[in-house]
């Protein structure tokens, strides 16, 4: 409820005249992720800032999720508005972002009716003050990051992936190798920037290199570079190697499973010595960086079959992780698919949007190619589309073919299927339901009614 007594007549009056668009677009461009719901937590409006964390548009989050405690629920700890309804005053804490494992300010505002009850509930989690894309001003001298510094978008809302992201960051705030695994266009080089944009070396360059990319014959000259009339056809003034580009920051070697044998003697040297010698030359250069790797082979069985050194293995893999194909994350794919569709429309300038037919095949797909095709066939559909609605017939044809059989799936089917694999998810890691349930912050009775609709073994209470 508004205290008019705390206004002049004449400001009140001014206050009422200011046109609605203003308070609108006065939060539309707020910086700060702000929410509005109902008593019951129900969602009634949220700042579009809320896409850069979630990679969902405010429509997503209002008509998808509905109320704010299925949202919430597995990304921040603790949640606020619970203790904002039953204690009627105004909260504000320190909240873990489950995701990427960050600490946020956030606060919950209680707005009253004449009765004292609750009418609105407002929520603010403010920016971080560290994140590349603000820039900050002291008097009137701007201060600010370089401008080749963007930000790494991370988006996910399976529980096995912002598990995996918790471990990448949490490895990420040190000097230590870390060796990524995982399939083909899972996102390893896009993980391993944000690896570097969290580490100490975030202001010094990160420089990659797809060992897979370039002939065996130049990647040493690459890698090391070379000092002049090195070989025939060198250039007369020689070549800094990516090492030397990469002094003081990140070098992330993509495919490191293909690296030659002779390169990775040479590679040894570098992380247990911090020196190498560019091709043709005699001179010792000491460089301190920061080695990162990715490889979408077994590359156990590649040191059991002596294609790859056990002795490089080991330092590489100090810290390995794990990235989840895209069918082991499908609470992911609609999610990525928002992110990438709303990049594609604003770089096409065109206002698409998926069909319900389209988002039943993109949910039911293998994505033998991750979140790499993915994002390919979005932006396909984006640029082949004629109309506003991205229809079936907008997809290759052997997506088509791999789902000959569409379901009319309504929403609440849909949404069916999604709380049935959280549940079953949950259910298959845990002891009991007792488990299951203070996992979900859920009473043993609601927990119980849940797997006995989506689980077809029961647990013990």
């Amino acid at each position: 409820m508004i205290n008019k007594n705390k206004y002049s007549s004449k400001y009140w009056d001014y206050l009422m005249a200011i046109p609605k668009e203003v308070y609108l677009e006065a939060l539309e461009n707020c910086i700060s992720e702000i929410h509005i719901y109902d008593a019951n937590g129900n969602f009634i409006y949220v700042t579009p800032s809320a896409l850069s964390r979630y990679g969902l548009t405010p429509e997503e989050i209002i008509f998808n999720y509905k109320n704010c405690k299925s949202f919430f629920q597995g990304r921040f700890y603790p949640l606020l508005l619970p203790h904002c309804v039953q204690e009627k005053k105004i909260i504000f804490g320190k909240q873990k972002y489950l995701i990427t494992n960050e600490e946020l300010y956030a606060s919950t505002v209680p707005v009253f009716d004449q009765n004292n009850d609750i009418k609105y509930i407002i929520g603010e989690t403010h920016p971080d003050i560290h994140d590349p894309d603000i820039s900050f001003y002291c008097g009137n001298e701007k201060i600010s990051k370089k401008e080749t510094v963007k930000r790494t978008e991370i988006v996910g809302n399976s529980y096995i992936f912002f598990k995996t992201v918790s471990k990448i960051k949490q490895a990420a705030n040190s000097n230590i190798p870390i060796l990524l695994l995982g399939e083909s266009g899972t996102g390893k080089t896009m993980l391993a920037e944000y690896i570097h944009k969290n580490s100490p070396q975030v202001n010094n360059p990160f420089v990659t290199i797809n060992c897979t990319a370039i002939p065996d014959s130049l990647l040493e000259s690459e890698l090391f570079g070379y000092v002049p009339g090195a070989f025939t056809g060198a250039n007369s003034k020689g070549k800094r190697g990516l090492l030397d580009e990469a002094d003081g920051g990140t070098l992330f070697l993509d495919e490191i499973g293909e690296l030659p044998l002779n390169l990775q003697v040479k590679l040894l040297d570098v992380l247990e010595n911090h020196r190498f010698i560019p091709v043709g030359g005699t001179k010792i250069k000491k460089v301190k960086i920061r080695i990162i790797t990715a490889t979408n082979k077994n590359i156990e069985n590649e040191v059991l079959h002596n294609r790859f050194r056990e002795d490089l293995y080991w330092l590489i893999n100090t810290y390995s992780i794990k990235i989840p194909p895209l069918r082991e994350r499908k609470d992911d794919i609609l999610p990525l698919a928002s992110f990438f569709l709303k990049k594609f429309n604003e770089q096409y300038q065109t206002n698409k949007t998926f069909s319900s037919k389209l988002i039943h095949i993109l949910l039911s797909d293998p994505w033998k190619g991750n979140v790499r095709q993915l994002k390919n066939l979005i932006e396909r559909v984006v640029i082949l589309t004629k109309g506003n609605v991205i229809e079936v017939d907008s997809l290759p044809e052997y997506m088509i073919d791999n789902n000959s059989v569409i379901d009319e799936k309504s929403y609440d089917q849909m949404i069916s299927d999604y709380k049935k694999s959280i549940i079953r998810y949950f259910y298959d890691t845990s002891k009991n339901i007792g488990e299951l349930s203070k996992k979900l912050s859920l009473t043993r009775s609601r927990a119980y009614n849940l797997v006995n609709l989506y689980c077809d073994q029961k647990k013990s209470i």
